[in-house]
């Protein structure tokens, strides 16, 4: 008796530690990231990116020394680029957020660096788009965020001239209503937003004295705001990206009070960071756009001494 107990002890202990999750980034093949070219759309920064039919598309910029894009590109492969259209039926335009939300692609808000926008934009190709709205009801600004939650969009925080922390909701992208108007993360810019584990995030970013943040915060209804860390380990930071990749958050590069940086954190539950790179292979950096695209983490442009137009891709199999 005692035997077949231990057998079956020994079984049990052998079946668990086979089916144990490894949800570490090690588990996988995933090891850095891997230069997939140039792109044929000019060096730039401050710009956005997402995957969406298929593709990942590239909306509007900065550039070194001239007027902000307008001009939308997509690509299957990171390599191949095709432009979609050279001047969008929005104004040019940078520092705008880009989110997918009801099979459609939107663009919110932004800059052209002389005024603040509030207007609101969608399309279901990429090449033709229909203003939803020339002035929705939250004040203009730029670098804010704006993400798919709970069937709804949700724009958060920004800056125009002086920063906000007010939350806006809309089911259509036309009526916008105030979630909260001072919402517990506090007024900010430059920030990163993220839909994950059925909460809304906001992590890091600063404010207009010049405070910069490596704080991360949740709410599970863009009303109620709980800070998960106050310190995740990563430097305080602006014009990083954040990307939902293997049902983990990642932080990926920015720039911090001293230097750009290069590297890649994650967590699984927002609480507890990892520091998954210190150097990536690709150059310190800030104002690049990050996506998820084909189970692959993508890292687009941006800025150091100079503006990129440099492709990066994981280089999990």
């Amino acid at each position: 008796m005692k035997t077949a107990t231990l057998y079956l002890l020994f079984l049990l202990v052998a079946f668990f530690s086979c089916n144990k999750k490894d949800d570490s980034p090690s588990a996988r093949t995933f090891t850095d990231f891997e230069k997939v070219g140039t792109a044929d759309f000019s060096a730039r920064y401050e710009h956005t990116a997402t995957a969406f039919n298929g593709k990942l598309w590239v909306i509007g910029a900065r550039v070194d020394g001239g007027p902000a894009l307008n001009d939308i590109w997509y690509s299957e492969d990171g390599k191949n680029w095709t432009e979609a259209t050279a001047n969008a039926a929005f104004p040019p335009r940078y520092d705008h957020t880009t989110t997918v939300f009801n099979n459609k692609l939107w663009v919110i808000g932004g800059t052209n660096g002389s005024d603040f926008k509030n207007d609101v934009w969608y399309s279901e190709d990429g090449v033709t788009w229909t203003q939803a709205t020339a002035n929705a009801n939250f004040p203009p600004r730029s670098r804010h965020t704006a993400i798919a939650f709970d069937n709804k969009l949700f724009l958060i925080g920004g800056y125009a001239g002086t920063d906000f922390s007010d939350v806006w909701g809309s089911a259509d992208g036309i009526d916008w209503y105030l979630s909260t108007a001072n919402a517990a993360f506090g007024a900010r810019d430059f920030h990163t937003s993220a839909s994950f584990d059925n909460k809304m995030w906001v992590i890091g970013g600063w404010n207009s004295q010049g405070t910069k943040f490596n704080d991360v915060w949740s709410s599970p209804n863009a009303v109620d705001w709980t800070k998960t860390t106050a310190d995740a380990g990563f430097t305080p930071r602006t014009g990083h990206s954040t990307v939902v990749f293997e049902n983990k958050l990642w932080v990926i590069a920015g720039r911090d009070a001293v230097k750009s940086n290069s590297d890649v954190w994650y967590s699984s539950d927002g609480v507890n960071w990892t520091q998954f790179l210190e150097h990536a292979a690709f150059s310190a950096r800030t104002g690049q756009a990050a996506a998820v695209l084909n189970e692959k983490m993508w890292v687009i442009g941006g800025f150091d001494s100079e503006a990129l137009n440099d492709v990066w891709v994981s280089n999990n199999d």
